[in-house]
């Protein structure tokens, strides 16, 4: 059937929210997470008119409910773009397009290596704000960026560290070994953080029993093995152990990877 879309530069109230909302039909479900984090940019006016449209398909609403629902929870208005009069075979369309990821928009910004950069900010955002176990409650990226910005110096010196890392030890990430690094140096300082870390990349001084050397290992030891590629958590989880043991001076032979359903390793205060 042909239609004749047509395109309106709208302001959304909660009220006119919950109107659309009366219209839908069905939809995929709701993450919860997702209209927090809306309605926190919302309510802080972060929220920008990106020209992503909330969409009718004849009278029934099929995009847009995250953000409606968002409108509603921070009881603020917003703009946004509302398509009315697509296909009924539009919706299998809908969001096919590849989507900016973090990186793009570092790059947006001017960071340099800005994919490293964001993937090290998106886990230490996670971290300072204790839901690393959740991919879910990732920052949304106005807010990734707001904390690149008021975080460059310390991005700039964790990523080379974490290169130098990535050089010698080939199974950790780049990005990882920086976030690792960063949250070692939030409980203690850079100089120490690399103090401890300094050992790990270059193979010097590795005392048996120690610390360092116990991390250095359980890197080089998934080399040829299907977990060659470790995730950001079981990362920091390994930088974690290794650093409590080093704080604490305690003698370790080798570091347990975290697994899913433990509680995630707190981390021990260097105090000189």
């Amino acid at each position: 059937m042909t239609t004749n879309p047509s395109a309106v530069i709208e302001t959304i109230t909660p009220d006119i929210a919950r109107a659309f909302l009366s219209f839908s039909e069905g939809n995929r479900s709701i993450r919860k997470t997702r209209v927090d984090q809306y309605a926190d940019d919302m309510s802080r006016a972060r929220w920008q008119l990106t020209g992503e449209p909330v969409i009718f398909n004849g009278k029934a609403l099929v995009n847009g409910h995250h953000r409606l629902l968002a409108c509603i929870q921070a009881d603020v208005p917003f703009q946004t773009v509302v398509v009315r009069g697509v296909s009924e075979a539009a919706y299998d369309v809908i969001d096919s397009g590849l989507p900016r990821s973090p990186g793009d928009v570092a790059a947006h910004h001017g960071f340099t290596d800005p994919n490293n950069k964001a993937s090290c900010a998106r886990l230490l955002h996670m971290l300072r704000h204790g839901n690393i176990r959740d991919a879910h409650t990732a920052p949304t990226r106005s807010v990734l960026m707001e904390f690149m910005e008021a975080n460059a110096d310390d991005l700039d010196w964790a990523n080379h560290v974490g290169r130098r890392f990535r050089v010698t030890v080939s199974t950790c990430s780049q990005s990882h070994a920086a976030a690792s690094v960063l949250w070692l140096a939030d409980h203690s300082s850079q100089d120490v953080a690399l103090a401890f870390v300094e050992p790990v990349i270059t193979g010097a001084g590795l005392a048996p029993q120690g610390a360092q050397l116990a991390l250095r290992n359980f890197f080089m030891n998934r080399q040829g093995t299907t977990r060659a590629r470790t995730t950001g958590i079981i990362t920091i989880s390994a930088f974690v152990r290794a650093w409590n043991a080093w704080v604490e001076q305690r003698p370790v032979n080798h570091i347990k990877p975290w697994i899913p359903g433990q509680p995630f390793p707190e981390i021990v205060r260097f105090s000189a």
